[in-house]
């Protein structure tokens, strides 16, 4: 039997579906005849509507299933999958914005989809539908004040990447560099602050990634951070100063950002080769350990070292190669953490990892606001739901 969390599942990602529908249907900006706005009322309708469709398929599948062989059970929940991976698949990849990165998130976090779902929102990670070859000219010539094949000695005018806030070309600077030339969407940033205005859009969406979780300051911080993410000189600085603190590093390496071939809405940086995960995942344990050990130091190096950590830590913005080296890519969604936030941190590791005093962690955890109530919990429970 199918479980009534995965059918949430489902028609959590059907509401997205509608929404990312309502906006190819009804905007007046167009991205490779892909609209990229709509209003939040009409969104809301379509959220409500394919949700309902969703649950009816559902409902349909389970009464052909009552009196099935268990294999035509099999056979009807895989196609009921299926189809629903097929929609996200044809939609999702075309909507960008926000509530597309969400399906991005969706793809790497372990919340029980099906494999099919899994798959499709995979591909949201770097093989999402692209804008055409004349918008992204065209947006090179208006940052950079020439068309791209003047800017650059190469220009490769199909994308090697495509994602939810821009797409990414290869070409060759006059002065003989390989690079990758992140491209904004036009009008994507409208859709992002439209996504971003429809509370309830994004609430029902966290709710469908981060289930059990209050998702009013995971929506309060998305908010702040994909904001910033629209500016691409942001992302330059953040990139920046991780290429600087990582500079010689035997394992991490993160690009130079080009400044002369760079603006707001245009990012340039040196171009890099490496193998995906799903190639990774393959290897030999101890070229999965390195892997593994690198990503770590990287993310927990990031927050000790920097105050910095790159928020977006999808698949898609990692190139392997043997040996645990790694290139970071993407550092639009970054969070920056003050002196007393870091301290914060290292006190909870300090009371639960090296003094294991259960007691001074949920004391502590309680000042801090984690716990509202200490007191409610036994030092096990504590420990059981934290110590991962």
């Amino acid at each position: 039997m199918i479980s009534k969390r995965l059918v949430g599942s489902l028609a959590a990602i059907g509401g997205v579906i509608g929404a990312a529908w309502w906006r190819q249907r009804s905007s007046a900006r167009v991205v490779n005849d892909v609209a990229v706005a709509g209003t939040r009322g009409a969104r809301s309708a379509e959220l409500a509507k394919i949700g309902s469709k969703a649950g009816a398929h559902y409902a349909a599948m389970s009464a052909r299933s009552a009196f099935a062989s268990d294999e035509k059970r099999t056979e009807l929940r895989q196609r009921f999958e299926l189809e629903t991976a097929e929609q996200v698949a044809e939609v999702l990849g075309n909507m960008k914005g926000a509530v597309m990165k969400l399906g991005q998130m969706a793809s790497y976090l372990d919340q029980g989809l099906p494999e099919p779902v899994r798959e499709a929102l995979a591909n949201l990670q770097s093989d999402a539908p692209p804008m055409s070859r004349a918008l992204a000219a065209q947006v090179v010539t208006d940052e950079l004040g020439a068309p791209p094949s003047e800017i650059f000695a190469t220009w490769n005018p199909d994308p090697i990447a495509a994602a939810s806030i821009g797409q990414v070309h290869r070409a060759t600077t006059h002065e003989g560099v390989d690079v990758a030339v992140k491209i904004q969407y036009p009008g994507v940033d409208e859709a992002i602050r439209t996504d971003l205005d429809s509370s309830d859009l994004l609430f029902s969406v966290m709710g469908f990634v981060f289930p059990g979780m209050d998702p009013k300051p995971i929506v309060a911080e998305l908010r702040e951070r994909l904001t910033e993410e629209l500016d691409y000189r942001n992302e330059a600085a953040n990139q920046t100063r991780f290429a600087d603190a990582y500079e010689g590093h035997p394992t991490i390496h993160v690009p130079r950002v080009i400044e002369k071939y760079s603006t707001g809405r245009v990012l340039t940086s040196e171009f890099v080769v490496g193998a995906p995960l799903s190639e990774v995942i393959t290897w030999s344990q101890e070229e999965r350990n390195l892997a593994a050990e690198t990503l770590y130091r990287f993310a927990f190096g990031g927050i000790y070292r920097l105050g910095m950590f790159n928020g977006d830590p999808h698949p898609g913005n990692y190139l392997f190669d043997p040996g645990g080296h790694i290139t970071f890519l993407d550092f639009g969604l970054c969070k920056i953490f003050t002196p007393d936030e870091v301290a914060i941190f290292e006190r909870l590791i300090r009371f639960m990892v090296y003094d294991n005093d259960m007691m001074a962690f949920a004391r502590y955890s309680q000042e801090i606001g984690v716990l509202k109530d200490a007191s409610k919990f036994s030092p096990e429970a504590i420990f059981a739901y934290f110590s991962h």
